[in-house]
C-alpha cells in the first residue's frame, strides 16, 4: 500500500470526464492506500483546485477515505486552500474541511479565526463560512468570532453572519 506511482495514477483518473471513472478512482485511492497517507492526501487535496467542480467534488469524496477524521495533514491541505484565490476552489475546501476536521478541534479553529481576519475579503469570506463546519454548536469561541466578524469592514463577510 501507498506506492506512488498507484497514487499518481488512482488520483489522475479523479480528472476523468467520466463520473465513473472518477468513482472507480476515489474507490480504488481508498482501498490502495493507508488512512492518512500524506502523499494520497496531498494527490487529492491538490484536486480541491481543479478547474471542474466535479473533480473537485471527487477530491473531497477521496479526502473522506484517505484520510482519518481530525488527520492534521488532511485538514492542513484543506485549509491552505481557503486562501486560494479561486471562489471555486475556496467553496470546494470550506466543504472538505467539513469531512476532515474534527469539530471543536482547538488548532484549526486557531487557524480558522486567524484567517477570519486576513488582508483579503475573500479569505475572510471563506473563513466565516468555515466556521461553521469545524465548531459545535453553542461554541463560545464561534460565538465571539461571529460577533467580531459582524464589524466586519465588507459587507460579504457581516451578511454572512447576520442571515
Amino acid at each position: 500500500k501507498g506506492n506512488h506511482l498507484v497514487i499518481d495514477q488512482e488520483s489522475a483518473c479523479l480528472e476523468h470526464e467520466d463520473p465513473d471513472t472518477r468513482h472507480a478512482a476515489i474507490r480504488a485511492l481508498a482501498q490502495s492506500v493507508e488512512q492518512g497517507d500524506e502523499y494520497a492526501i496531498e494527490m487529492a487535496s491538490s484536486r480541491l483546485e481543479h478547474e471542474d467542480l466535479e473533480v473537485r467534488r471527487s477530491a473531497v469524496k477521496a479526502l473522506t477515505f484517505i484520510a482519518a477524521l481530525g488527520d492534521e495533514n488532511a485538514v492542513d491541505a484543506v485549509i491552505l486552500r481557503l486562501r486560494h484565490p479561486a471562489a471555486e476552489v475556496r467553496d470546494s475546501a470550506v466543504k472538505g474541511l467539513a469531512k476532515v476536521v474534527i469539530r471543536g478541534d482547538d488548532r484549526t479553529f486557531a487557524v480558522v479565526q486567524g484567517l477570519s481576519e486576513h488582508q483579503r475579503v475573500e479569505v475572510r469570506e471563506a473563513a466565516t463560512k468555515a466556521f461553521g463546519s469545524i465548531v459545535e454548536m453553542g461554541d463560545e469561541r464561534a460565538i465571539l468570532a461571529a460577533g467580531a466578524r459582524l464589524e466586519d469592514s465588507e459587507a460579504v463577510v457581516r451578511l454572512f453572519f447576520a442571515a
